[in-house]
């Protein structure tokens, strides 16, 4: 009588090896889009969150709230226009001169950008977002901003701020950022 044997041959075992490389192969390419897109998606998503944050210690404390970017937020600063390079900061302003004075002004929150090759870019208002006692915006402008995965205009997501305070998420490619 002859014994059955169970298994895989090597040479089932390498079609399978070589298969299973194939879809590997396909599929990576898609993998680090994918991962673009829902990065720029996450910062904007932060991002509205951090200005609605802001907008309710406006309106329930009767504060001045600025949000902007700062080159070294542990040791205060006044505000720069780097949207880029700089953590994004919101804070308390008493004073309203667009300057986190260290200890003097409390710190709500602290953004970075998530990758060093991403673009964050300004692209409609000017300079810091400032939210006054009401939830509105001081300056009477609204704001805009677009965010570009690895420095391309491939993956972007841009978020808008109205007069009133209210953030919209304006969706993927509905902006470009113009330096690129």
């Amino acid at each position: 009588m002859k014994k059955s044997q169970t298994g895989l041959t090597i040479l089932e075992l390498l079609v399978t090896v070589a298969i299973l490389g194939i879809i590997a192969a396909i599929s990576l390419p898609n993998y680090g889009s994918m991962l673009a897109s829902d990065r720029t998606e996450n910062f904007v998503d932060e991002f509205s969150r951090t200005i609605k944050y802001a907008r309710a210690t406006a309106s329930t404390s009767d504060e001045f709230v600025v949000i902007c970017p700062i080159e070294i937020p542990e040791n205060g600063g006044p505000c720069t226009n780097d949207w880029s390079k700089n953590p994004i900061v919101a804070f308390v302003d008493t004073d309203r001169n667009n300057t986190l004075d260290g200890a003097n002004e409390l710190t709500l929150r602290v953004m970075t950008i998530p990758s060093e090759q991403d673009i964050v870019e300004q692209e409609a208002g000017n300079g810091s977002i400032a939210i006054d006692g009401q939830g509105r915006l001081a300056q009477q402008q609204p704001h805009q901003f677009v965010i570009c995965a690895n420095g391309k205009n491939n993956y972007t997501s841009a978020i808008q701020v109205s007069v009133s305070g209210n953030t919209w998420k304006l969706g993927k490619g509905a902006l470009t950022c113009s330096s690129i």
